[in-house]
């Protein structure tokens, strides 16, 4: 029992650094500055410029999206704009 715990803690840390489908290692810090670099947020003015110069497919893009959101790292509000919240995003309250 204790060997079936440990491989299945081992198959599941491995699962978490595997980039998902589409995806090459790197992609999400490179989408992440990208994000930064178009003032931290993604909203249907300024997405699919980002999204082209990433060279990224949709579906991997997405994926990275909903990576970003589970962790803490971003925010999708109800009108569809993608804010990131990474400490390079937080902005001093004055």
């Amino acid at each position: 029992m204790k060997t079936m715990l440990k491989i299945t803690r081992l198959v599941g840390c491995a699962a978490l650094t595997v980039p998902a489908a589409g995806q090459e290692p790197g992609d999400k810090e490179r989408t992440i500055a990208a994000i930064e670099a178009a003032g931290c947020q993604l909203d249907p003015s300024n997405t699919e410029a980002v999204v082209g110069k990433l060279g990224l497919s949709r579906e991997a893009f997405r994926a990275i999206g909903r990576e970003l959101v589970a962790e803490g790292k971003a925010d999708v509000s109800t009108f569809g704009v993608f804010k990131l919240t990474t400490e390079a995003c937080q902005k001093p309250v004055d």
